[in-house]
C-alpha cells in the first residue's frame, strides 16, 4: 500500500505470527490480494471480500487507488510502485505496516499489512496480507 506507513513497534511474538501466517499463505499461494507488476488486481480472495465490500468480480481488473487507499495513501503507493518498477528497491516489503483502508462503503478500517514480492522469468507480483486490527491493538497505537 502506501510506503509512507510506518512499521509498528510491536511485540515481536505478533509480528512472527504475522510472518508465519504471511510465509505458510505463500506456500499455499493463499495471499489476500496479488497485484501485478503494474498494481492492478489478480487476486482478491473471500478475506478481501468480507473485509472491505468488494467482490472478487469488482476488485480483479482494478487498481487500489480505486478500490481500498485512502486518499492520502494514494500518491506514496503510486510512488513505491514507481519506485520497485525503476529500481527494485521498496520501504515496505517484509515489513508489518500498520494502516487504514477504505472499505466500499466509505469507512475506514485499521489494518495490520505485510506486503512481499515473488519474482519469476522477469515479471513479479506483489502480495498482500492483511488483518483488521482489534479494539487492543487499535488502542495501543492512538486509533491507528
Amino acid at each position: 500500500m502506501a510506503d509512507s506507513a510506518q512499521p509498528t513497534q510491536e511485540p515481536e511474538r505478533v509480528i512472527l505470527h504475522d510472518l508465519r501466517r504471511a510465509i505458510v499463505q505463500i506456500e499455499n499461494q493463499e495471499a489476500d490480494i496479488v497485484l501485478s507488476s503494474d498494481g492492478t488486481v489478480v487476486v482478491w480472495n473471500l478475506h478481501m471480500e468480507r473485509l472491505f465490500g468488494w467482490t472478487a468480480t469488482e476488485a480483479v481488473g482494478q487498481t487500489l487507488d480505486a478500490l481500498i487507499l485512502p486518499e492520502r495513501y494514494i500518491k506514496a503507493h503510486q510512488r513505491g510502485l514507481t519506485r520497485y518498477q525503476h529500481e527494485g528497491t521498496s520501504l515496505v516489503l517484509c515489513r508489518r505496516l500498520i494502516v487504514e483502508g477504505k472499505h466500499k462503503d466509505g469507512r475506514e478500517i485499521p489494518l495490520t499489512l505485510i506486503v512481499m514480492v515473488v519474482s519469476h522469468n522477469g515479471s513479479y507480483r506483489f502480495l498482500g496480507y492483511l488483518n483488521m486490527l482489534n479494539e487492543q491493538e487499535v488502542g495501543a497505537h492512538g486509533g491507528a
